[in-house]
């Protein structure tokens, strides 16, 4: 998928969560996960385009977060790491999301 489209599906099915007003107003994700587990790459794409912000901002979207605050990337040599729609990076070294701060 295209970043914009998954920025935008990501949008619609993440959505307001509900009773957020009683719910943090930030929340650390320490080394995140893709959908099936796996590390979490620092791009959108698994071809390494979109990288950082935009994957940060998919990551907490996906988590029903309205944006990303501070975050670290590092490289990892992990056999297996996936973007957010669970492509995996196929690179001798794919850049990854180390930890997160998704906020309200």
């Amino acid at each position: 998928l295209a970043a914009a489209a998954v920025l935008a599906l990501l949008a619609v099915t993440a959505g307001p969560a509900a009773g957020a007003a009683a719910q943090p107003a930030s929340k650390f994700f320490d080394e995140p996960k893709g959908p099936h587990g796996y590390p979490l790459l620092a791009c959108l794409e698994a071809d390494s385009k979109h990288c950082g912000d935009e994957a940060a901002l998919a990551f907490c979207r996906s988590r029903g977060f309205a944006r990303a605050g501070d975050y670290e990337t590092t490289n990892s040599v992990l056999p297996r790491v996936e973007t957010i729609t669970g492509a995996l990076c196929s690179a001798a070294k794919c850049k990854v999301l180390q930890s997160i701060t998704c906020l309200r």
